[in-house]
């Protein structure tokens, strides 16, 4: 039986400041190739359950498990398998270059220095980073860093991607650019994506399913469509994130209506409102 690509369950964990973050009710699983989106408000613990997943804390009590391996003991074996870019991308953005700082990713799989290069240089092209691959990757912009950080992330081909709110200093026309990278790496690979955002409206475009982080109660769960409804709105609301407005106001027009939207995507629920 081919183990889940992420299983989380009842973490706990404290920090050196007294800092508890308690998930005990928490539970996670991401199937081989799922997209799943991770949503939470703000000091709800999703960066815990992150950093616990990329093997940078051991918590205290709780099940962690990537490819059926702790991350905390397991991470050389599986940082082969997994692309991670983190929240703050200062803090793995060390190259000199932004294409050092790909090329350095690759170093422990590619032995060429040429081929490595040359690897490097197509996950830029593919991130829309080509540009920038003799600049200093801390003096680029919010933006720039995180495409730099999504090619160093896909440059090795792994099989579980885990993005800690990559959209946050992306305008619209370089998320839709990501996200169509994002997409299309699941779907020429059959890539597991994880991706952690407190960006309601945006979670359809790209999830399969959604995970609502509920602090002291089992998570929600359930497809994006799931959303639009009572229960989803209620959810995001007890959760501390705001409905989108074109959520609330599908969900008062199916209700009125006896309809259903045919997905949660923006384009699709307005079609829904308008009667179309």
């Amino acid at each position: 039986m081919t183990a889940p690509a992420i299983s989380v369950r009842g973490l706990l964990h404290r920090f050196p400041d007294g800092t508890t973050v308690d998930l005990k009710r928490f539970s996670l699983e991401v199937a081989p190739g799922e997209r799943v989106a991770f949503l939470g408000g703000n000091g709800s613990g999703k960066s815990t359950v992150v950093h616990a997943l990329v093997g940078l804390l051991e918590p205290e009590e709780g099940e962690v498990r990537v490819f059926g391996q702790d991350p905390a003991r397991a991470w050389e074996a599986l940082r082969s398998r997994v692309g991670v870019v983190m929240q703050h991308v200062d803090d793995q953005l060390i190259g000199l270059t932004a294409l050092d700082d790909v090329e350095l990713g690759l170093r422990a799989y590619v032995p060429d220095r040429a081929e490595r290069r040359e690897r490097a240089r197509a996950a830029l092209r593919r991130a829309g980073a080509e540009a920038l691959a003799d600049r200093v990757p801390h003096a680029l912009s919010g933006g720039e860093k995180r495409r730099v950080a999504v090619a160093g992330a896909l440059a090795h081909g792994p099989e579980l991607v885990i993005l800690d709110e990559v959209f946050g200093a992306l305008d619209l026309g370089a998320r839709d650019e990501v996200l169509g990278i994002l997409l299309e790496e699941h779907r020429a690979r059959k890539t597991a994506l994880l991706v952690v955002t407190h960006d309601v409206a945006w979670s359809p475009e790209f999830a399969d399913r959604v995970v609502v982080l509920l602090r002291g109660k089992d998570p929600w769960s359930g497809r994006p469509l799931d959303l639009v409804s009572p229960a989803g709105i209620a959810a995001l609301e007890e959760a501390g994130l705001e409905p989108p407005p074109l959520f609330c106001l599908a969900a008062e027009v199916a209700a009125e209506s006896g309809r259903a939207p045919a997905s949660a995507r923006t384009a699709d629920l307005l079609r829904f409102c308008r009667g179309k």
